[in-house]
């Protein structure tokens, strides 16, 4: 997505990025809305008919599985953006809409298919841990916050290319948002690795028999 959306590529085709940006931005979040509304209406359903603790299980199960798979990218050779080894369809957003559509179009288009989640392909497994946390919280409005969460931060990272507005500071983002890839997918597994310990410890705790 960094690829497509950034100011050099905006300006050759006479768009404003910051419109643009914006836009894709709103769309994520719109696209994470609606992953949460359906997570946590799916919750609500799970938790009247199999009860709570299954929920927690679930979670434990897709962070930990999550953490271990994320790690193993982290630890293999070659750009650890390179999703080889998480499930997942290779579909990609259509790079078409770029030049067919304006910006806003596009942008906007872009956005909700990444904020959804499961639109595109999935480079790092922390992606399926939202739908068990949103179902988790067996509440629509819950699900939707944490949905929305989700959107707005996948899409903010647009902003990443800010000022990349001519080839040799395009290419220079680009490599530091290499060097980064494997910094960011150690933050994943910390992430999931967390998330999976504590849904363990509640079930294993004096939470648990609450549960």
């Amino acid at each position: 997505m960094l690829s497509s959306i950034h100011p050099f590529g905006e300006r050759s085709r006479q768009n404003r990025w910051g419109f643009t940006a914006a836009a894709h931005i709103l769309g994520s979040a719109l696209g994470g809305l609606a992953l949460g509304l359906l997570a946590g209406g799916l919750g609500r359903v799970a938790e009247a008919i199999v009860g709570r603790w299954p929920l927690v299980v679930l979670v434990a199960l897709v962070a930990l599985a999550g953490a271990a798979v994320d790690s193993s990218i982290a630890s293999a050779r070659g750009p650890a953006w390179i999703p080889s080894k998480v499930p997942s369809w290779h579909r990609q957003v259509n790079e078409h809409w770029i030049g067919t559509y304006r910006g806003w179009v596009y942008g906007a288009g872009f956005g909700v298919q990444l904020g959804f989640g499961f639109a595109t392909i999935v480079t790092s497994a922390v992606v399926f841990l939202v739908v068990p946390v949103a179902m988790l919280t067996s509440s629509v409005t819950g699900g939707a916050i944490i949905g929305s969460a989700f959107g707005l931060f996948r899409g903010a990272s647009v902003l990443a290319m800010a000022g990349a507005d001519d080839p040799s500071a395009l290419k220079d983002r680009f490599a530091t948002l290499d060097r980064l890839s494997r910094p960011a997918i150690g933050a994943a597994v910390a992430t999931q690795f967390s998330i999976g310990l504590v849904a363990v410890l509640a079930l294993a705790g004096p939470f648990g028999a609450a549960l």
